[in-house]
């Protein structure tokens, strides 16, 4: 029962920290939130270990738990990981991947055009969108790793969650997509999925590598001009 109610308040919190509902250096108040969610400290108390043990939550001796977001460094060493395992990750993915795992990657696909559809010439995402653009994201890279069935690849990238840390920084950040940006993100995405079912892996590797290069160049020009 409490690995349950563990599970529970992991997921909670988690979707709560990926949805960007709490700012940066937010203070987690364990009794607070099992009172939100109706169950007792203790499963709280260990969902927030698992969540500091992946980065998204940190300790501070004496003063307890709160919200993390990589600075520019820290954002620079994930995409660093990302660039040695996503283009593995792309390659046997090629190799590997089956019409059902194509199937949920169109339909990530599928999500980003009908953002981008919402969208204004020239206009930014609203909150809101960009944290369903991000989600989509976050599904489609894990798709990718999840049709790579190497187990200990998929291990690493689910104990680092280092996916997920590269997401999370970028939500409230509205001017990183734009209407050109979306548009440009429902092409190339689509032209992975296509490599994927011609099981092309080098096409696979330069499509990852390009398109993780290209992020992280976008994502720290966007913490060095806002300094965040």
């Amino acid at each position: 029962m409490l690995n349950n109610l563990s599970e529970q308040a992991y997921g909670h919190i988690r979707q709560r920290l990926t949805r960007g509902e709490w700012q940066p250096g937010t203070r987690l108040v364990h009794r607070t939130l099992a009172a939100e969610m109706g169950i007792s400290f203790t499963p709280v108390r260990e969902a927030i270990q698992r969540l500091a043990s992946e980065g998204l939550i940190k300790y501070q001796r004496g003063s307890g738990a709160f919200v993390h977001s990589p600075d520019r460094r820290e954002m620079a060493e994930l995409y660093e990981l990302r660039l040695v395992l996503e283009p593995f990750a792309a390659q046997l993915a090629a190799r590997h991947a089956t019409s059902h795992e194509l199937d949920d990657l169109d339909a990530c696909c599928a999500g980003f055009r009908a953002i981008a559809a919402e969208l204004r010439s020239n206009a930014d995402l609203s909150v809101e969108q960009l944290d369903r653009w991000l989600d989509c994201e976050e599904r489609f890279h894990r798709g990718v790793f999840e049709a790579a069935r190497n187990r200990w690849l998929t291990k690493i990238a689910g104990d680092l969650s280092f996916t997920a840390r590269t997401f999370q920084a970028q939500r409230g950040a509205v001017g990183l997509v734009t209407a050109d940006v979306a548009g440009d993100t429902c092409v190339t995405h689509a032209q992975l999925v296509d490599r994927l079912r011609e099981r092309d892996e080098i096409g696979a590797v330069e499509w990852m590598t390009t398109q993780i290069e290209r992020g992280r160049d976008t994502v720290l020009s966007y913490i060095d001009k806002h300094q965040i």
